[in-house]
């Protein structure tokens, strides 16, 4: 949406602010797992197996509970920030937030972050590493570099323009080169086949049941695991994250647009994309 909204290059993932927040909601003390919940077999990770069967009919799976409250909460800050779009309220903040307020806040973020990167990062450091190398060599070293691709226009008709691919996509292209690398060891039997051995987790085929039990078209939905439930701690959670994803989302636009050129986006194309 930012491609339509900012006319810059820009690709929206999945919002890392709210990460936290879930983490310390299912830190509560009436999140904690009981005795008799964690001796039954449950859904972890991205199977799709139906472990529900080993639950009565008038008892669920913790995990959907917890699923409920997190529907709920998100539903209430999306709705929230949806108000503060149409009221301009992102186009007033604007004056008030520079790089002094996204800097500390999305370094913030990123030490909230700590537990959950140092667990996915501790199945192997040297991809890890490597992975954050290939970004910054793509970003910074061979950035400048432009490629040449072929272009159309009416003044110019089809000629040869600059494409700065490395610049514009050096995490999409560190991610590609470093599955790379884990197929090329998968494929040629370097990395173990045991769950237990360390690196194991690094292979492209860790995984690979998820993708194959996953339906081939599936449309997720509000209320499919019954009606989203709040609370006011979930919602104070949610909506906080919505804030810094807001503060950052401003910091990402006026960083990309200086990189490309361009001018940063007018405070009513703020008010729109957020």
């Amino acid at each position: 949406m930012p491609s339509v909204y900012y006319r810059l290059p820009i690709y929206e993932g999945a919002n890392s602010a709210s990460i936290p927040v879930i983490v310390a909601l299912m830190s509560l003390g009436r999140w904690e797992c009981v005795a008799a919940a964690t001796a039954r077999p449950t859904v972890f990770g991205n199977s799709t197996d139906e472990s529900l069967s080993s639950y009565s009919e008038d008892e669920e799976a913790p995990w959907i509970i917890r699923l409920r409250e997190l529907q709920g909460c998100v539903m209430v800050a999306s709705a929230l920030h949806v108000v503060i779009g149409l009221f301009g309220v992102v186009g007033f903040m604007l004056r008030f937030i520079g790089p002094l307020t996204t800097v500390p806040m999305i370094t913030l973020v990123a030490l909230g972050l700590y537990d959950v990167i140092n667990g996915l990062a501790a199945k192997e450091w040297g991809i890890a590493l490597l992975s954050v190398f290939m970004v910054v060599f793509f970003a910074f070293y061979i950035g400048r570099f432009a490629v040449p691709l072929p272009s159309y226009s009416q003044d110019r008709k089809f000629y040869i323009s600059k494409f700065y691919l490395f610049k514009l996509f050096p995490m999409v292209l560190a991610m590609l080169v470093v599955w790379l690398l884990c197929g090329i060891l998968t494929w040629t039997g370097v990395l173990p086949t045991s769950e237990d051995s360390y690196g194991y987790y690094i292979r492209t085929d860790a995984y690979i049941a998820a993708l194959i039990e996953a339906p081939v078209f599936y449309f997720p939905y509000p209320g499919r695991y019954g009606i989203p439930t709040v609370s006011s701690a979930g919602c104070t959670g949610a909506c906080i994250a919505m804030l810094c994803v807001i503060i950052k989302d401003i910091g990402d636009y006026r960083a990309v647009a200086s990189i490309v050129d361009e001018p940063p986006p007018p405070s009513h194309a703020f008010n729109r994309g957020e």
